[in-house]
């Protein structure tokens, strides 16, 4: 939830929206549904959300907010 409010932060400071949201709210709702095997959904939507950090790192994110958004991301990816 840290990673998903962070990132709704930084999309309303610069008035932007983009599929950060999506792809962070994907893996949210693979972990918390009753479905087993859930859990390569989630790892799938946090890879595709860190391809995307990654692809907007020194555009739309600053060096600073793309290692965290990262590293966050990779957090919750070591745990499932």
């Amino acid at each position: 939830m840290a990673l998903i409010d962070a990132v709704n932060d930084y999309n309303a400071h610069h008035g932007i929206r983009n599929s950060l949201d999506a792809k962070l709210d994907a893996a949210r709702k693979s972990l918390s549904d009753l479905k087993q095997h859930n859990d390569n959904a989630a790892r799938n939507a946090l890879a595709a959300f860190i391809n995307e950090v990654e692809a907007q790192r020194g555009q739309w994110l600053s060096e600073a907010e793309a290692d965290l958004f990262h590293a966050a991301a990779q957090e919750i990816l070591n745990l499932l």
